[in-house]
């Protein structure tokens, strides 16, 4: 039996509006996490020699566990796999990051399927997993860094409860979805 994939319902402007407005708060979410693990680990490690050595211990990592695909060479993997060394991401966080990278790329490059075809849709439980990543790896880096405030040059401490810690990324993320929340 084919399957249905136009709904005459998801064809209104106000269907293809929320779904317009779904798609867009997912991409931007899964920047936001993508900057979190990629910029977070770059920071971290601020010399230039040890980002050498760094990108060529994480590629050949790669290469080893059989992710050979240029995509899996990326900084973005790259940082996880340093991650998961750190011990603030698992294999499994891996599997699951690689779920939501996919769902991102679907929805980048089938948009408009996602706006009319009833087979496509955004997954709000990928989105939440986003979510939860962006307040994961930032913790991370809260609790392993230091801090410094620009303006006073003293360190700052960060609170123990990690419920206390909220990044700029977090408050923006909680920012978009409250924006369009109306619209979900």
């Amino acid at each position: 039996m084919p399957r249905k994939r136009f709904d005459p319902a998801k064809l209104s402007t106000e269907n293809i509006r929320k779904n317009l407005v779904r798609a867009a708060l997912f991409l931007a979410a899964y920047e936001l996490m993508q900057f979190s693990i990629t910029e977070g680990v770059k920071g971290f490690l601020c010399y230039e020699q040890d980002r050498k050595e760094w990108d060529e211990k994480y590629r050949k990592q790669c290469i080893e566990r059989g992710f050979t695909h240029k995509k899996y060479l990326s900084d973005f993997y790259k940082c996880c796999y340093w991650l998961i060394e750190q011990g603030a991401l698992s294999e499994g966080d891996l599997l699951s990051l690689d779920e939501i990278h996919q769902h991102r790329k679907d929805i980048a490059h089938r948009l408009p399927h996602f706006l009319v075809d009833t087979s496509y849709e955004v997954r709000p439980d990928l989105l939440m997993a986003v979510r939860e990543y962006i307040r994961r790896i930032d913790v991370w880096f809260a609790k392993n860094d230091v801090l410094i405030d620009l303006s006073t040059g003293d360190i700052v401490e960060m609170p123990e409860q990690e419920e206390e810690i909220r990044s700029g990324k977090m408050a923006f993320f909680d920012l978009m979805l409250q924006a369009v929340l109306d619209d979900l």
